[in-house]
């Protein structure tokens, strides 16, 4: 019976994800604390969204999903 529940749970959260509306992206990166890693990090958040700007065509989508990028701070 767990099994089962759990192989259902599974598929419903498969199936959701696949169905999701947005697609999000974690760039993680240290954007505090230092000077240095502060510059660092601003640069490759910089680099990061001009480089999705032009994979996407300026669009921000793939495949008519749009994507989401969430910056995070270790």
């Amino acid at each position: 019976m767990k099994k089962l529940l759990l192989t259902m749970t599974l598929a419903v959260a498969a199936h959701a994800a696949a169905h999701a509306d947005t697609l999000k992206i974690a760039l993680i990166q240290d954007s505090t604390g230092n000077a240095v890693l502060e510059s660092y990090a601003t640069q490759v958040h910089r680099g990061f969204d001009l480089g999705l700007a032009w994979v996407t065509k300026g669009t921000n989508a793939v495949n008519g999903r749009q994507i989401e990028v969430l910056k995070k701070d270790t």
